[in-house]
């Protein structure tokens, strides 16, 4: 509610002053709208850090730029009186949109934040069965540290999906992924991928086993796919650790 109405206020106040300047006519009230409205473009595209740079280099050339014409043109108190207004406006102008910006901006991270936020506590990826990468590594330290305890095997698995178009490399994905998931134990094994990769985590198996889920996985994609070449490549690693894990994933992890 306060951000609302922190955000109204400043909306209102940068059209106030505005109609005041239009209202009262001060001197060159065309040109100061004119340069206003650049100025509203030049602070929206603006890096955060510089905006504020921006204001205040703005309102100090435009002081410098009314100072010299008065001195210059020996102009009466009048005169020199609607320049401190003019300059008051233009200044007060660049200082509530900096300070809109920045509660705009500052919402933006807020936000970002809190989607952040959702997908770590996302188990699975939006309207699918494939745990999302954050939840495969919470889920395969324990599933690791569980099987160093009994004494068995874990295998790693990646598949990766060739090819150099965005869109059929994800058509591909859904269904190799649809594969993936039929071909390991469920509620057992784990599968998670990112667009061109699939990973798998077989608990408690061996090399024999691996190579089962392997074939298994051939068996299914070539069922959805019917393909003669695999659209794929495969890497299968014996993993005893969490960190053997983060290495395999390397900067996607």
């Amino acid at each position: 509610m306060m951000k609302n109405f922190v955000l109204t206020a400043l909306i209102l106040a940068l059209l106030f002053n505005g109609w005041l300047v239009a209202y009262f006519a001060v001197p060159n009230y065309l040109e100061l709208i004119a340069v206003g409205l650049l100025s509203l473009v030049f602070m929206s595209i603006l890096s955060e850090r510089y905006i504020f740079l921006y204001a205040i280099t703005m309102v100090l050339l435009y002081g410098a730029y009314l100072t010299v014409t008065s001195f210059g043109q020996s102009l009466p108190e009048g005169m020199q009186v609607q320049y401190m207004y003019s300059h008051l406006l233009f200044t007060s102008f660049h200082l509530i949109f900096w300070m809109l910006m920045n509660a705009v901006k500052k919402i933006g991270y807020q936000n970002s934040d809190l989607q952040h936020q959702v997908q770590l506590l996302q188990k699975y990826r939006q309207g699918t069965q494939i745990l999302t990468l954050t939840e495969f590594k919470d889920q395969a330290e324990w599933l690791l540290k569980s099987t160093a305890r009994n004494g068995k095997e874990s295998y790693f698995l990646k598949i990766e999906v060739d090819s150099s178009k965005k869109r059929t490399k994800q058509n591909l994905q859904e269904m190799l992924e649809k594969a993936a998931l039929q071909s390991i134990r469920q509620k057992y094994d784990l599968v998670s991928s990112e667009l061109g990769t699939i990973y798998f985590l077989l608990k408690d198996t061996h090399q024999e086993g691996a190579d089962i889920v392997m074939e298994r996985f051939r068996e299914k994609s070539q069922a959805e796919l019917n393909f003669i070449t695999p659209p794929y490549r495969f890497e299968q690693v014996h993993i005893k650790d969490a960190q053997q894990l983060n290495e395999l994933l390397g900067a996607r992890s």
